[in-house]
């Protein structure tokens, strides 16, 4: 944890259902604290400009912008906030241009329970 305060995250995915599968999840985890979602790329960097989590979970197939330019975006913005890039596919290129623009992990969201807890406490 930051300061024995908890983890900020914002959640961005485009389907509304997943969205509130993650949102239930991070939830029942005590040291995160969610700060907001967001369904599109722009809408998630707008929220992490404005809110300055700690953490951004965000899925690899956001419709209107490339993870890259997402995670490029809010770098540049909020230079403290860590990307954690969800997917669906277990693809090593997915993962490999994910970790080398900038984000802090790749977790599969079949693997997410298992996953982001230890992830989480790698990154803080």
């Amino acid at each position: 944890m930051i300061a024995e305060q908890p983890i900020t995250v914002l959640v961005i995915d485009p389907n509304t259902t997943v969205r509130r599968v993650l949102l239930s999840f991070l939830s029942s985890i005590s040291e995160l604290n969610i700060v907001g979602d967001a369904a599109s790329g722009v809408e998630g960097v707008r929220l992490a400009h404005q809110l300055q989590p700690h953490l951004v979970l965000a899925d690899n197939a956001l419709p209107d912008m490339g993870v890259h330019t997402l995670i490029a975006a809010i770098q540049q913005d909020s230079p403290h906030t860590k990307v954690i890039v969800l997917s669906t596919y277990d693809i090593d290129v997915y993962r490999e241009s994910a970790l080398a623009c900038g984000a802090s992990d790749f977790i599969l969201k079949m693997d997410l329970v298992e996953r982001l807890t230890p992830s989480v406490h790698t990154i803080f």
